[in-house]
């Protein structure tokens, strides 16, 4: 696997920006949304969702956990993503999963196992979760990154940093940053409470990058609501993932998310949306699909033509925006 390259392409008000990733002959524009495939949440066996996925998503997320228990079934790790080689493969550390259903026996050897078979662009480190080194918390977090980081590369290896605490998180990213890594992953529901504070806490964090490193990407973890998305892009985040798409539906009048069953409230005449012929599930999930890929390239769009702000204004009131300007 060959490293990435980040190309600066363009960048607008506050600190949103557009980006080209090229990995082992890929290639991504940023903004952009990687699909998240879990055992956790699927109508669907994981391997066949990933199938379906790899044929309407170019990016996508598939977990470490899932492609270990699957290789338990008789799939071998090395063979399960062979199909999705055009596609660009994000692969989650596996912490979730394995917390979801209480697996103590999830430990840093299996998912080194896994990332060193798995056929994939990017990895996430082996996060610490505050609980589990409440006294250590830093330096267990720092030595997971370093230990993740050695079992392929620096420059594939997305180090996951948890907060706990605002001083703690910036020391951490001024390690990090030191070690050559080329993004950093963050969760969402921890950058703070509110929405707010979410976007001021990362604008901080786009900021003490640009500072240092101003190449390095940021990836919000668990995102995947489409205000959110526009209100993070503007502050600098640059990639996301989330299992949203599976479980809701994006009403694109007014960027909401809607129960999965109201596909048909929300007057969408897409080609999916029309298309009888299709399962209802098939529908749900590539209408969500079609919007976020589309919703994405928009935003892409209005950046360059330095009028991202005022695409933005259309759903988010300017008060809002006050802090990051």
């Amino acid at each position: 696997m060959l490293g990435f390259v980040t190309t600066s392409i363009y960048k607008s008000v506050a600190e949103s920006r557009v980006n080209k990733i090229d990995i082992n002959g890929k290639s991504l524009v940023t903004p952009c949304y990687f699909p998240a495939v879990s055992s956790c949440v699927t109508t669907y066996s994981t391997s066949d969702l990933l199938k379906f996925l790899g044929q309407h998503s170019r990016p996508l997320l598939t977990s470490a956990y899932d492609l270990y228990t699957e290789s338990l079934g008789g799939i071998p790790i090395e063979k399960q993503l062979e199909e999705l080689s055009a596609n660009v493969i994000l692969l989650d550390s596996g912490r979730y999963e394995s917390s979801w259903f209480n697996d103590t026996d999830w430990t840093f050897e299996r998912y080194r196992e896994v990332v060193q078979q798995a056929l994939s662009d990017f990895y996430m480190s082996f996060d610490v979760f505050p609980g589990d080194a409440q006294d250590h918390f830093e330096q267990e977090t720092i030595s997971h990154i370093r230990q993740s980081i050695a079992v392929r590369s620096e420059d594939v290896c997305i180090p996951v940093l948890h907060m706990t605490t605002h001083d703690t998180l910036f020391s951490m990213l001024e390690t990090i940053t030191t070690d050559g890594v080329k993004l950093v992953a963050l969760p969402e529901r921890e950058l703070g409470d509110t929405i707010l504070e979410r976007c001021s806490n990362l604008y901080e964090v786009r900021q003490f990058l640009d500072s240092r490193s101003p190449d390095v990407l940021i990836h919000i973890l668990g995102c995947g609501h489409p205000v959110s998305l526009l209100l993070y892009i503007y502050a600098g985040a640059d990639t996301f993932d989330s299992l949203d798409w599976q479980k809701f539906v994006i009403d694109p009048s007014d960027l909401s998310f809607r129960d999965y069953s109201h596909l048909f409230l929300t007057n969408c005449h897409c080609r999916y949306c029309s298309n009888d012929a299709l399962p209802y599930v098939h529908r749900v999930y590539l209408h969500n699909l079609l919007f976020i890929k589309q919703f994405l390239n928009d935003i892409i769009l209005s950046i360059k033509d330095d009028t991202f702000e005022s695409f933005l204004k259309r759903y988010v009131s300017p008060p809002v925006l006050g802090g990051m300007s």
